[in-house]
């Protein structure tokens, strides 16, 4: 009697713990996701629209500036005999006023596709249910006798899901930020386009960083429930610490990798033709 109330106790305890594992997995994604959404609302705020619309009233001032100066220094080389191509000055110049105006586009239109890619990752098949196998009188007896390096690994753990979770927020003030500068970083495109690329480049990570981050967390919840079935509590909170590290240290990596490769290239010609499709889009909705 005393065994099978035991066994009925230990079932209980068991799906109970296993589907708060699931849970928190599931929710520790959603969560992450939600920031992104989040990010998406503030580029909607009127305060953004102001200062979006006011950095492009700066932008374009400046680029009159810019274009007129160029313009006479290209004058001023074909008057001495020396060859200069004007058309590539009104190429740059029709790329960077349709940047101007369509960065902002192009920041919410990387977004929603970060958005998407987050719920993507967040539905990924594999890391969604984990089966456990505890016994309630067994942990009762192990909590008592933890040892204090597994006590500190797991204070460890949870601080790394916080600097996880507020690297999110920073995430959604840079996406805004990415939105104002990015019509500021467009008037280089007249010359060597050499700040919006890296305006460009640094869109990439931030839209990118979330998804992975939900991967590798979700990753690590795995591996953690998985050790737990196949040593012990102490490999497996080690494990999950692991993945966690990685997933802090995923911006940097990221940023290291689409600056140093030629990952973005891919897109560039993309960006450049995109400029003059969104200033012609522009000009025939009538700048709305």
């Amino acid at each position: 009697m005393l065994e099978a109330l035991k066994n009925i106790m230990n079932g209980v305890f068991q799906n109970f713990i296993t589907n708060i594992v699931n849970q928190a997995i599931t929710a520790f994604a959603n969560f992450l996701t939600y920031i992104s959404n989040m990010s998406i609302d503030m580029l909607s705020w009127d305060m953004t629209k102001n200062a979006i619309t006011y950095a492009q009233a700066v932008a374009l001032c400046i680029l009159v500036i810019k274009v007129t100066y160029e313009s006479i220094t290209i004058y001023i080389l074909h008057v001495n005999g020396e060859s200069n191509n004007p058309f590539e000055l009104l190429k740059g110049t029709i790329l960077a006023v349709g940047m101007i105006i369509g960065a902002p586009q192009l920041i919410t239109l990387m977004a929603k596709a970060g958005v998407e890619l987050s719920k993507g990752v967040s539905a990924l098949k594999g890391v969604q249910t984990v089966e456990l196998n505890l016994n309630i009188f067994n942990i009762i007896g192990t909590i008592s006798s933890l040892p204090i390096v597994i006590l500190i690994a797991i204070i460890v753990a949870i601080v790394f899901i916080v600097l996880i979770f507020i690297q999110s927020f920073i995430r959604s003030a840079e996406m805004v930020l990415l939105s104002i500068m990015g019509c500021i970083f467009a008037m280089s495109i007249t010359t060597n386009g050499s700040s919006f690329k890296m305006w460009f480049k640094e869109a990439i990570v931030v839209c990118c960083s979330q998804a992975v981050q939900i991967f590798m967390i979700k990753a690590g919840f795995y591996a953690l429930t998985n050790g737990m079935k196949q040593t012990n509590s102490a490999y497996a909170i080690m494990m999950l610490i692991g993945w966690l590290w990685v997933t802090y240290k995923t911006p940097g990596w990221l940023k290291g990798y689409v600056y140093s490769s030629g990952a973005s290239k891919a897109v560039g010609g993309a960006v450049q033709s995109g400029g003059q499709m969104l200033l012609m889009r522009t000009i025939m909705r009538g700048g709305k």
